[in-house]
């Protein structure tokens, strides 16, 4: 769901500047992902009733503006990047450059075994320092 809201957002390329969407995308990201960092993930106060807690809810609604925002900045990376190189280099430079963002989706499930093994909200701090 997050995803079809994060292009659904690239509406918005049309309307306003690419360069200053872009960047606010990747803001909201790196916003996003470090206040679910500060998030605490157990919360002992829920009723008997009450299966999900607050945290959860909280912690659901930072990871979805998170993820919705980094989908439409990827999205828009293809649109900038297109306009931003002359027609000669383009099909090289985007090559290149979706070479390395599979690279770092393949490093991506080796930094949440961090959260793991040494502090849990560093997986979040890491993703949102790249995001910035």
């Amino acid at each position: 769901i997050a995803e079809i809201v994060g292009y659904s957002i690239c509406y918005l390329n049309d309307k306003f500047s690419k360069k200053l969407l872009f960047i606010l995308y990747f803001a909201f990201s790196f916003i996003s992902c470090g206040i679910v960092a500060f998030i605490p993930t157990t919360d002992k106060s829920y009723t008997n009733n009450l299966l999900i807690s607050w945290n959860s809810i909280i912690l659901l609604l930072f990871v979805s503006i998170g993820k919705a925002s980094i989908s439409a900045g990827f999205n828009s990376v293809y649109i900038y990047t297109s306009h931003l190189f002359p027609a000669r280099i383009r099909s090289t430079i985007l090559s290149i450059l979706s070479g390395i963002s599979r690279t770092g989706a393949m490093i991506a499930p080796q930094i949440n075994f961090l959260s793991i093994l040494i502090w849990s909200p560093l997986s979040y701090f890491i993703f949102s320092t790249s995001a910035l």
